[in-house]
């Protein structure tokens, strides 16, 4: 009879330890995609921020001053690392952004020749606009690093504390042992 009331309560605090970790972990699980997807949000909207302050940092009179520089600073072997100012309409090949020029003002996605772009349109002056553009690639990319930062105290923390519900189970069972341990030595006929 011993074994069995043995069997019974490790059975018992497994199955309440084991559920109690699956939740946890689940709990985890769906909190880190939460913040994951929180933060890739976030941050794109920070960086559409960045391109706004640029673009209002631009004026009719040093419009082709940025523009110039914004191509010259540009290295080959990044060229969606920085952001780009450029007139818009002109398209040659030598320009990095070229958008069509009928664009109203504001921020859009645009796919330019075989690259998605985040650009923001701004008229500056009666006759000068102005596009101020990413490359979304690398936007996506520091994005998804942030966002990745938010997931380390989920993988580090479930765990602990998916080993935490099995101590304290374990913990909140002894008595339960003790006593079952107390009855195996009682004769079978002693109340």
């Amino acid at each position: 009879m011993d074994g069995i009331e043995r069997r019974l309560g490790q059975s018992l605090q497994l199955r309440l330890s084991t559920w109690l970790a699956i939740a946890v972990v689940l709990n985890a699980v769906a909190a880190a995609i939460f913040s994951f997807k929180a933060a890739f949000y976030e941050t794109n909207e920070i960086q559409d921020q960045q391109l706004k302050e640029v673009a209002t940092l631009v004026t009719a009179k040093n419009v082709d001053f940025m523009a110039e520089g914004s191509v010259h600073y540009v290295p080959e072997f990044e060229p969606e690392a920085k952001v780009v100012v450029q007139k818009p309409g002109n398209v040659n090949m030598h320009r990095l952004l070229d958008s069509p020029p009928p664009l109203p003002d504001g921020m859009r996605t645009l796919t330019l020749g075989d690259r998605e772009w985040r650009v923001v349109v701004r008229t500056v002056a009666p006759v000068t606009r102005v596009a101020v553009g990413q490359q979304t690639s690398d936007r996506n990319e520091i994005a998804r690093n942030s966002a990745a930062a938010t997931l380390i105290p989920f993988l580090v923390l479930a765990p602990m504390l998916a080993g935490l519900v099995f101590l304290l189970v374990r913990r909140i069972f002894m008595p339960l042992a003790r006593l079952a341990g107390k009855l195996d030595v009682r004769p079978e006929h002693d109340l």
